[in-house]
C-alpha cells in the first residue's frame, strides 16, 4: 500500500495541468481522488483499517498556519513583482517618448 498513492497523485496532477478540468475524464478522476479521500478518512471503520484518522481543530490549524507561512512570501513577491513592473512601463514609456517637432 506504500507504492500505491503516490502514483496515483502523480496521474491526478498530469490531468490537472495538461487538462485543466475541461475533459470529463479529468473531473471524474479529480472529484473521484477527493470523495474517496474523503469517505476513506472520515468513515471510522475504514479509516481504523488504514490506521488513518481526521484532523482535530489544533492539527488544521498547524497545517493552516504552515500553509501562510509558505505562501505569504510568495503573494507578497507577486504582488511588489506587478507593483514594480506597472512603475517601470509608464517611466519608460516617458523616457521612450519621441520629441515632437514642436518640442524641439
Amino acid at each position: 500500500m506504500s507504492g500505491r498513492p503516490l502514483p496515483r497523485a502523480r496521474l491526478d496532477a498530469g490531468l490537472l495541468s495538461s487538462t485543466r478540468l475541461t475533459t470529463r475524464v479529468a473531473r471524474l478522476v479529480a472529484g473521484g481522488t477527493i470523495v474517496l479521500s474523503l469517505v476513506l478518512v472520515q468513515v471510522p471503520a475504514l479509516a481504523a483499517h488504514l490506521h488513518v484518522a481526521p484532523l482535530h481543530a489544533d492539527d488544521w490549524a498547524l497545517a493552516a498556519a504552515g500553509s501562510l507561512v509558505v505562501v505569504a512570501p510568495l503573494a507578497l513577491h507577486r504582488l511588489v513583482g506587478r507593483r514594480c513592473q506597472a512603475g517601470t512601463s509608464s517611466r519608460s514609456q516617458v523616457a521612450n517618448r519621441v520629441p515632437s517637432s514642436d518640442q524641439r
